[in-house]
């Protein structure tokens, strides 16, 4: 599960064991993604593409291509 929280609507990229698996502008400010996959070790890689700062799972991603990586959370 990925809490994504942001002052506007967060536009971001999300990888799943380097593999695009979202690439667009969220419709809320405040979302909890929960990707599914078979697999039991994965990377989840955030990308924030946007212009606003937005915080995943606790963590702080800047603006313009900020990238934070969550594993197996």
């Amino acid at each position: 599960m990925i809490a994504i929280h942001s002052d506007h609507n967060p536009t971001i990229r999300l990888y799943i064991n380097d593999e695009i698996f979202l690439d667009q502008t969220l419709a809320w400010p405040n979302c909890v993604i929960t990707p599914y996959t078979n697999t039991t070790d994965n990377t989840i890689t955030i990308e924030n593409v946007g212009d606003s700062d937005i915080t995943a799972n606790g963590t702080l991603v800047k603006s313009w291509h900020g990238l934070i990586e969550i594993t197996n959370k």
